[in-house]
């Protein structure tokens, strides 16, 4: 007998391309214990980490991709970005007026 899961899925769509990011994460019976609700909620949590490191781990090699690409073609089509600032905003709303 098979184990039901669900899948916890993300993806990124950009114009030059796709990637899904996915993990399969068992199903709780459909009258779950606090025992199986705790499991299912800690490999939720474990997987959304795991998920949001191999996106961000993605997003920095497309980012270099970007940069290696401008740089060689000698193009600057992106506004000079002062990393320090973005560094002490990050998650912040900051208003760029």
């Amino acid at each position: 007998m098979s184990v039901p899961s669900d899948n916890l899925t993300a993806s990124y769509k950009a114009p030059n391309g796709t990637q899904e990011f996915t993990h399969a994460v068992t199903t709780p019976p459909s009258t779950p214990s606090t025992e199986d609700t705790a499991v299912y909620l800690g490999l939720l949590r474990k997987y959304t980490a795991q998920m949001q490191s191999e996106m961000n781990t993605f997003l920095t090699q497309k980012m270099d991709e970007d940069r290696k690409t401008a740089e060689s073609t000698g193009s600057n089509s992106t506004p000079k970005i002062d990393e320090a600032k973005e560094e002490e905003n990050y998650g912040e709303e900051v208003d760029e007026a």
